[in-house]
């Protein structure tokens, strides 16, 4: 359920981290799933590009 926030809750440094905590908190399940779906898309992106080759730079 949508938690409802007022400015009041962000008083200081302290509250605005416990916020952000509390969010990746509640969201560490999905933002596992995105990381490991940018991790797979960027191992396949590597795969297809083909390496370059460096000019000796003597």
């Amino acid at each position: 359920m949508a938690k409802f926030y007022r400015i009041r809750d962000f008083i200081d440094d302290e509250s605005v981290e416990k916020f952000i905590n509390e969010l990746i908190e509640e969201n560490i399940d999905y933002l596992r799933a995105k990381y490991r779906q940018l991790l797979s898309a960027a191992n396949k992106t590597r795969k297809k590009v083909p390496k370059r080759k460096i000019p000796n730079q003597n």
